[in-house]
C-alpha cells in the first residue's frame, strides 16, 4: 500500500506538533521540515523548498509570527507555484483573525490550482502555558496593554484537529474555517479563572502600550519583536475580534474546548507545577 505524505512546517510549534501526533496515528506518513530538521525548510532560503515538498500529497503551512513585518505573501506565492508544479493535492494554511497580511496570504493560496483550506484562529489558550503569558501566570500578574477587550481563546488541540481533518479532505473545494473558543474572555476574567482554579492570586494589570513596549526593551527584547508586539496589540486586540463562530462545531461535530477545560487538562500535565509547589508550601 502506498502511503500519502503530509508536510508539516513549524513542526515544533503549538499546533504543528499536535498535528504531527494526530497524523502519526493515521495511515499518513509525516514529513516534518524546518530550519532544524533533517529535511530543511526555511522561508528565507528558497533552495530548501523543493526537497521539502517532493513527493508530498498535502501540506500544513504555518505563517511565521513576524509576517506583518515581512513580504510574506510574495514568498508564499512563489512557494505555492512550486507546490502546483509538484502536483500537491491540498494546502492547509493557518492564519490569524483580523490580520491584513494574513488576508493577502489567504488570497494567494485560494487563487492557486491546489484545493485549499484556510484555518483562521483566535488567540491560543496555550499562550498561558506554553507561550508569552506563562511567566505572567507563574508570577501571579498578567500585565497587558489592553483594558477590557475580550478574546475567544481557542485550545491548540482543537486547532490541530481541524487541521488534521482538513489535510485528509479529498474534496476539490476550498474551505475557510474561522474557529474560536466557546466564550469571550477579558484578561481580568482569565486572571479570576486562574485564581479560582490554581488557588493562588493572579491579577490582570493594564498599562499603556508605550510603557509596555519600553519595559520589553529594558529586558533586552529585540526591536523586531517589539514592533511585532505593537502590531499585535494595536491591530488585533482592539475589539474587532470580539465575536464567536460555530465553524469548529461544523467541522468536528462538537463544541470547542472551554478555557476551564483547558486549565484542568493543562494543570494535570504539570505546566504550572511551580504554583502547585508554592500552594503546598503555603499550607504549612
Amino acid at each position: 500500500m502506498e502511503h500519502k505524505i503530509a508536510l508539516i512546517t513549524a513542526p515544533k510549534s503549538k499546533t504543528g506538533r499536535r498535528v504531527v501526533e494526530l497524523l502519526q496515528r493515521s495511515e499518513y506518513l509525516v514529513r516534518i521540515a524546518s530550519r532544524s530538521t533533517r529535511i530543511k525548510f526555511d522561508w528565507e532560503d528558497e533552495n530548501t523548498w523543493q526537497q521539502a515538498i517532493t513527493g508530498v500529497d498535502s501540506a500544513y503551512i504555518i505563517i511565521p509570527p513576524n509576517l506583518a513585518l515581512s513580504n510574506m505573501s510574495a514568498k508564499l506565492s512563489r512557494f505555492i507555484e512550486l507546490c502546483e508544479k509538484n502536483s500537491m493535492r491540498r494546502i492547509v494554511l493557518l492564519t490569524g483573525r483580523g490580520e491584513a497580511e494574513s488576508r493577502k496570504c489567504e488570497t494567494v493560496v485560494l487563487k492557486s490550482d491546489i484545493p485549499a483550506t484556510i484555518v483562521r484562529t483566535s488567540w491560543f489558550s496555550q499562550n498561558f502555558s506554553e507561550g508569552v503569558f506563562l511567566d505572567s501566570i507563574l508570577n501571579g500578574e498578567i500585565v497587558v496593554p489592553v483594558n477590557g477587550v475580550k478574546e475567544p481563546f481557542i485550545d491548540a488541540s482543537d486547532i490541530a484537529e481541524v487541521v488534521y481533518h482538513s489535510l485528509l479532505d479529498e474534496s476539490p473545494d476550498n474551505h475557510i474555517y474561522e474557529i474560536t473558543g466557546p466564550e469571550l474572555l477579558s484578561f481580568k476574567k482569565i486572571a479570576e479563572i486562574f485564581s479560582n482554579n490554581l488557588k493562588v492570586d493572579v491579577t490582570a494589570t493594564h498599562i499603556p502600550l508605550d510603557t509596555y513596549l519600553s519595559e520589553l526593551a529594558k529586558f533586552g527584547i529585540a526591536e523586531e519583536e517589539i514592533k511585532l508586539t505593537r502590531y499585535l496589540f494595536e491591530e488585533l486586540l482592539d475589539g474587532r475580534n470580539e465575536y464567536l463562530t460555530s465553524d469548529l462545531e461544523r467541522v468536528l461535530g462538537r463544541e470547542p474546548t472551554s478555557f476551564q477545560q483547558y486549565i484542568e487538562s493543562t494543570r494535570r500535565s504539570g505546566a504550572w507545577e511551580l504554583l502547585s509547589i508554592e500552594e503546598t508550601n503555603n499550607g504549612y
